[in-house]
């Protein structure tokens, strides 16, 4: 559809339902191209589609194994809705293709507290990835025992021998 008509003539709300049509059918660069030109055509007043449309595109950056710009986009979304569960979640893919796994759970846990429920598996299982790649927390130290004097020295003292006289 979008060769038939020009950007030119698009919003940026039509730019990013195209932008999104090529997503869903796996056409990563496509979509991309088209969110860049809603990016470029939103206004100001359009911060909470601004919002989604940085999402969308962390989302083909994140498909196309291309971590540093989904990333950055997440980031960029999260400045517009910094409570947006959405945000965690696409920042937290990014950082966990980057193999950035500690800071990536630090994304999931921030974004499963914030979710009303819609993407509650989504979160555990991205959340169980990170600590399945990370290694096992440091066991929790036991309290020291406190050192009885038989258990300094290793073998008991032999009693002193009374010098032997010739």
């Amino acid at each position: 559809r979008m060769k038939e008509m020009s950007a030119d003539n698009l919003s940026s709300k039509q730019l990013f339902d195209e932008g999104n049509e090529f997503l869903i059918n796996d056409n990563y660069d496509d979509a991309i191209n088209c969110y860049g030109q809603a990016i470029e055509k939103s206004g100001v007043e359009e911060l909470d589609l601004l919002c989604e449309i940085y999402l969308a595109r962390s989302h083909a950056f994140y498909k196309l194994k291309k971590g540093p710009e989904a990333l950055n986009d997440a980031v960029k979304a999260q400045e517009i809705r910094p409570d947006e569960p959405k945000g965690f979640l696409r920042r937290g893919m990014a950082l966990f293709s980057l193999e950035r796994f500690e800071e990536a759970l630090k994304q999931f846990n921030e974004g499963n507290k914030r979710d009303a429920g819609l993407k509650k598996n989504l979160f555990t299982d991205w959340i169980s990835k990170c600590e399945a790649k990370l290694p096992p927390p440091p066991p929790t130290p036991q309290p020291a025992k406190p050192i009885v004097e038989e258990e300094v020295h290793a073998q008991p003292a032999e009693p002193a021998k009374p010098p032997t006289v010739k």
